[in-house]
């Protein structure tokens, strides 16, 4: 009788979890209903996801249907351990699906990727073929054009040939040369001759001129050059003098500097140590009272209080 009070009650508790969970899906799905002017409008990705939730939760309405009315008839809920039968089949077939869908993804990336190469390796080929079509065509454009100029050069050298055998068997005729064309010849080349050696005699003129004007120029600046060399060394002996004058001075003056700054800096931790010193005693006297401070030690000195008799 107790089992079966207990089995009631597991069985009550259930049926008002079921219509809490039934409670919660229906209260869900109004929202849902607010927000479908919002999903109708979003992306295709969005509103199918909404429409799978909407499936969803109308068939988690019809199995806790089902499995209220099971109870309430039955007492058992075979409904509803079928359901989440059905259901992990379902996730188990999701889930092999996922891999399925996982494992086509990789091929398929793996055949894009042999894909691009093969395409890359055609295109590389077809630019191989395309450049070795380019020279061929360069080799036939010049095979075409060489055999066009020796067919050329041939038919003008047979031409200057013929014209040549024909002035050779032509009879020659020598008439002797005049004596006023000698002698124009002859004049002309001794006026080229004298223009030339005139011309010569003018670039020689120019020459000298021109060395004469060098040489003095480097003179006057080998001269000025002498002198500011003279007067550097002057001003150098002139300022190792004065140096060697004032060394004692300058030695002097290095080793007071150095012997005043070990003294300031004895100075300064001369002043250090007695200000720390200072800082310690006033310490100590205003702890225990003494010297100047001796008033303190009055005035902290607690009232005593008059005992009531």
């Amino acid at each position: 009788m107790v089992d079966h009070k207990i089995a009631e009650i597991d069985v009550i508790l259930f049926v008002i979890n079921l219509e809490t969970a039934n409670l919660q899906i229906q209260l869900v799905d109004s929202c849902a209903k607010y927000n479908e002017l919002y999903y109708a409008t979003c992306s295709k990705k969005k509103s199918h996801q909404q429409n799978k939730l909407t499936r969803e939760r109308y068939l988690l309405k019809d199995v806790f249907r089902r499995t209220l009315l099971e109870l309430i008839n039955d007492q058992d809920w075979s409904v509803l351990q079928n359901a989440i039968t059905i259901l992990q089949r379902t996730s188990l077939h999701q889930t092999q699906l996922r891999k399925r869908h996982e494992q086509l993804k990789s091929s398929l990336e793996a055949i894009t990727i042999q894909l691009m190469k093969s395409r890359q390796e055609s295109e590389a080929k077809l630019r191989h073929c395309e450049l070795n079509i380019a020279l061929l065509k360069d080799i036939i454009k010049d095979t075409v054009m060489n055999t066009t100029m020796r067919l050329n050069y041939v038919d003008k050298w047979l031409l200057a040939r013929a014209e040549s055998v024909d002035l050779e068997h032509r009879e020659k005729i020598h008439l002797p040369p005049s004596t006023d064309c000698e002698k124009r010849i002859h004049q002309q080349v001794i006026k080229i001759y004298e223009l030339q050696i005139k011309e010569r005699q003018e670039s020689l003129e120019n020459w000298k001129c021109r060395y004469m004007k060098d040489i003095v120029d480097i003179n006057e600046r080998l001269k000025i050059k002498s002198k500011n060399l003279k007067e550097a060394v002057d001003r150098r002996t002139e300022l190792q003098e004065l140096y060697d004058l004032h060394a004692g001075e300058m030695r002097a003056w290095l080793s007071f500097k150095q012997d005043r700054s070990a003294r300031l800096a004895r100075e300064e931790r001369s002043r250090l140590a007695a200000t720390r010193i200072q800082a310690w005693w006033r310490g100590v006297m205003v702890r225990r009272c003494i010297g100047v401070f001796k008033q303190l030690k009055n005035a902290k000195k607690p009232q005593t209080k008059v005992k009531k008799k």
